[in-house]
């Protein structure tokens, strides 16, 4: 049944269709209400061309029943699938917010960037979507920002898992494919080969790549002249177009942009482990936070060995969220003093360890390294020397040795 607009019909007498969300290649995706549910829900109505193709029935089946089982808080979850009058239809759950093509775009236009944190925190949140379904041996094959859904919380979801392989399974290729596609493809699926878990990965890459810079890594006027720079060019330099990105994350996605799928990460779950460890780094420090100025609180030290009196020995750091009631500095401005403690320590650099850990590189001043039993003052190597004063209030509280 081919209605000019399904606004105000119900599907299998239950789904009742309120609004059009958007249309593709394959369906229009429009908003609905279950009444037996009584809740909102979004519909994916399958075009009526493809519901006559017999090995596209069996696929939709199959691939919708493998999608519906998936159970993840980043994954768009799958309520129903059926077909009312040869129409063929998905009924998944209705997520409030906007995709992250949409924000990317309004931040375009707005001139601005998203933040180094939230962009990693988006890509996280979809290696872990795609390592679970990865394991369960289903490939996206179409990450792309227009997929990912940025909810009210801040989360971010992947929708349209297996579509690609619904729609066309065993003679997927790149012939036909439109430029908002050819944007995020891999070259193993420019050439027609078998699509990978690596090859989510390099779209991610792509989606990971546009969300720090703005714009994708590679740009044409025809997805043909697209696919031969995913083939054969080199990934352009992020920090020519975003200088503030760490050099670390910018390593994460030129490995995860290989052109050879083999020297990219082996899973989400590894490029995950190592996108955790700069984030818990920029958390701790943040690359784009002004140097620490008079007064900063700064983290409480513990050392893990005895040091020597000649080599400084890094320091592991101890978040504290709150200082002991003994210790506990009053809700006031702190104190700046004249003059320089008689000890202190400075610090000189902060980076993460195999364990992630925090690891402080240190000099002692006024004393050796062997701790003197009495307050030291802590501060990082960007406050002059003559300007440090006392720490005040905050998250992190100093150390008495």
């Amino acid at each position: 049944m081919d209605q000019p607009t399904w606004i105000g019909h119900s599907l299998s007498g239950r789904y009742k269709i309120s609004a059009l969300l958007g249309k593709g290649g394959m369906s229009a995706v429009h908003k609905a209400n279950d009444p037996n549910l009584k809740r909102v829900v979004t519909i994916k109505l399958i075009h009526p061309h493809l519901s006559t193709d017999g090995s596209f029935i069996h696929r939709f089946k199959k691939e919708a029943a493998a999608v519906a089982a998936f159970r993840h808080p980043n994954i768009v979850q799958v309520h129903d699938f059926n077909v009312d009058e040869e129409v063929y239809y998905m009924v998944l759950e209705f997520i409030p917010g906007e995709t992250l093509q949409e924000r990317l775009k309004e931040l375009k236009r707005s001139n601005s960037k998203i933040s180094i944190e939230q962009a990693i925190r988006t890509i996280l949140n979809i290696c872990d979507a795609m390592g679970y379904a990865h394991k369960g041996g289903m490939i996206h094959r179409n990450i792309k920002p227009a997929n990912i859904m940025l909810d009210v919380h801040g989360q971010a979801i992947l929708m349209d898992f297996g579509i690609v392989k619904i729609v066309d399974d065993d003679t997927h290729t790149a012939t036909g494919a439109v430029i908002g596609t050819a944007r995020y493809m891999s070259p193993e699926v420019i050439r027609s080969e078998t699509p990978h878990e690596r090859s989510d990965i390099y779209s991610l890459g792509v989606t990971f790549y546009e969300m720090l810079s703005g714009t994708p890594p590679f740009n044409a006027n025809s997805a043909m002249s697209l696919m031969m720079r995913h083939l054969n060019d080199p990934v352009p330099d992020l920090r020519e177009l975003r200088p503030d990105v760490p050099a670390e994350l910018v390593a994460i996605i030129n490995r995860s942009l290989q052109k050879d799928r083999e020297q990219r990460y082996r899973s989400a779950d590894e490029m995950a482990g190592d996108l955790r460890r700069i984030f818990a780094r920029l958390e701790a420090v943040p690359v784009s936070s002004p140097p620490p100025t008079i007064g900063t609180p700064i983290p409480t030290a513990t050392r893990t060995s005895a040091p020597t009196a000649t080599e400084p020995e890094p320091v592991i750091l101890a978040a504290n969220t709150e200082a002991p009631a003994a210790t506990q500095t009053p809700n006031t401005a702190p104190t700046v003093t004249s003059t320089l403690p008689p000890l202190y320590v400075r610090i000189n650099s902060i980076t993460v360890n195999a364990d992630d850990d925090y690891v402080v590189d240190d000099e002692t001043f006024g004393y050796t390294e062997i701790p003197p039993g009495q307050h030291v003052h802590f501060f990082f190597d960007t406050v002059p020397v003559e300007q440090a004063g006392s720490p005040g209030n905050g998250r992190w509280r100093t150390a008495s040795l």
